[in-house]
């Protein structure tokens, strides 16, 4: 979701649904004003501010000292899943190869290796998009629904299999 030029990613997150839930209704039920929205998107002490930094805390992400040290243990490989995760097949050509292009080297200096693999967020990918990753240096190309016909050729893509913070034994 964009509004005004802030980003708000929607990531199948506790915190991004909440927030998307919390913007829509901003927009569409609360009668105020567009300059009044953008007020409460930007502000700091606010309902909206004080749900952020609720689901924030949430969140957790490796740092660069801990991708650098699973990196070399040789159990492990670190692969890609983009820069933004956006979905691939949703953005054009310039924008695919800038997820590509990006990701990689960040990731390739941060470990001090190649960086080969790629799973594609949401698992979502088309044809342009596994074309732009082999000419961008991925060899192992990682998506759901892979089965189509059209993907056949494709040597290199995998099936990605996703497990969620839902999933039970």
């Amino acid at each position: 979701i964009v509004v005004e030029g802030l980003v708000f990613e929607n990531k199948r997150t506790y915190f991004c649904e909440s927030i998307g839930k919390n913007i829509y209704s901003y927009l569409n039920e609360s009668g105020k004003r567009r300059d009044e929205i953008m007020e409460i998107l930007k502000g700091e002490n606010n309902e909206f501010c004080q749900l952020k930094k609720k689901y924030l805390g949430l969140l957790k992400f490796m740092n660069k000292e801990q991708v650098t040290e699973v990196s070399q243990n040789p159990l492990f490989e670190i692969g890609s899943h983009s820069h933004k995760h956006y979905n691939m097949r949703f953005l054009n050509e310039t924008g695919k190869e800038s997820e590509l292009k990006t990701s990689k080297t960040i990731l390739e200096s941060v470990i001090q290796k190649e960086v080969k693999s790629i799973a594609y967020p949401d698992g979502g990918f088309d044809m342009e998009t596994l074309n732009l990753s082999l000419k961008n240096g991925y060899d192992c190309l990682l998506g759901v629904d892979i089965e189509s016909e059209a993907y056949s050729s494709v040597k290199n893509l995998l099936p990605r299999f996703t497990i969620s913070n839902t999933t039970t034994p």
